[in-house]
């Protein structure tokens, strides 16, 4: 199962990376849990809008393997981009409001204007540590860098 997470989350750094490449795209990244043959797997959902492009993945990652999945995506994304001169992450936030208006997880930024609203919100506690060891890291970075916090969306953006 370990060479599946590793496979899915070079997918989807890879997808994050072509993205973030284009100049003023807003793309949103969808983690889920889907039943497919009476099991629960994880899913992906990206879609581009201003390039007409949707795709759906059943990434092949059974529920029960969610926490090793979220502990290779949130280390990659710190060992990927927090230090990256082109890409800028976001601390992970769950953000309740009206109807449409919730968001659970991390904005990313391309120096050229791009964003994506990569949302997940896992399922099993040992997860949600995950995302609270996460957020300290970005927390640490930005003190390391001299940024000081200015709201709840504290992020490491690139300039």
């Amino acid at each position: 199962m370990n060479e599946i997470i590793n496979e899915r989350v070079n997918l989807i750094t890879e997808y994050i990376e072509q993205i973030l490449s284009d100049n003023n795209v807003h793309a949103t990244m969808n983690l889920d849990i889907n039943k497919v043959n009476d099991n629960e797997y994880i899913t992906l959902d990206i879609a581009v809008k201003e390039r007409n492009f949707e795709r759906h993945f059943n990434l092949g990652i059974p529920l029960n393997n969610e926490t090793d999945f979220y502990k290779l995506l949130l280390n990659t994304f710190i060992d990927k981009y927090i230090d990256s001169e082109t890409i800028g992450i976001e601390k992970y936030r769950d953000f309740f409001g009206f109807v449409g208006d919730s968001f659970h997880g991390i904005n990313l930024s391309g120096i050229n204007g791009s964003k994506i609203a990569f949302s997940f919100m896992p399922r099993k506690e040992e997860s949600r540590v995950l995302i609270d060891e996460y957020n300290n890291k970005i927390k640490l970075s930005m003190e390391e860098k001299g940024i000081k916090s200015t709201s709840i969306y504290d992020s490491l953006r690139v300039k």
